[in-house]
């Protein structure tokens, strides 16, 4: 709310805009924090309670919600049918459901990139469900998304490897400087352009 404040400040000395704030809430546990934030506080005295800021937020806990009663349109539905299900026992019912709403997107193209976009949140975010187990899955819905899903993960994998490679060299990096190394030593050494590396020295530095 802050950041949005100061841009539009920036932009205008107008008045600033009204916001509300909402909270969609989709986590292991029941939801069993306050709706003001002055309840959050530590205990405010009376007499300076009007100098403090507050207001409620709106809060949507999703793991109340049942299949049935996720309604909206198609994306919309598929965003919370995810979010919905990621901490819950029957995630794989889940992720069925968004499948088949996602084939009620007219767009073909669209659809696939929100695919992808599914694809890379669950495999971050559900550390016990299995390429395998999504393909599995994805394939009784329709074995096209089923390739598609064999794409991303590789796609994927790839990612991650050329981002592992990419952090161990500024590891090495950090480590050689820290070693008192010279810029073109420890740029010989890694293969990391000079600027990288002082970019690297800074941070290490500061």
């Amino acid at each position: 709310m802050l950041k949005i404040w100061e841009s539009k400040f920036q932009q205008s000395k107008d008045k600033l805009p009204l916001i509300i704030p909402l909270v969609i809430y989709h986590g292991q546990k029941e939801w069993d924090i306050d709706l003001n934030l002055a309840d959050l506080l530590v205990d405010v005295p009376e007499v300076v309670a009007k100098y403090v800021p507050n207001y409620q937020y709106l809060l949507y806990d999703l793991s109340k919600y049942s299949h049935d009663e996720i309604k909206g349109g198609a994306k919309l539905r598929i965003f919370l049918e995810i979010l919905r299900g990621i901490f819950r026992g029957d995630f794989v019912e889940s992720f069925k459901e968004a499948l088949i709403v996602l084939e009620e997107l007219e767009e073909k193209e669209k659809g696939i990139e929100y695919f992808e976009v599914i694809v890379r949140y669950v495999m971050n975010a559900k550390e016990d469900l299995s390429v395998n187990d999504l393909e599995k899955v994805t394939k009784e819905i329709s074995s096209e998304r089923s390739e598609e899903l064999m794409t991303i993960a590789e796609r994927l994998r790839e990612e991650g490897k050329r981002e592992g490679k990419k952090e161990g060299k500024e590891e090495v990096a950090k480590k050689l400087l820290e070693m008192n190394f010279n810029l073109k030593e420890v740029e010989k050494a890694t293969g990391l352009s000079k600027e990288k590396i002082l970019e690297i020295k800074n941070k290490t530095v500061n």
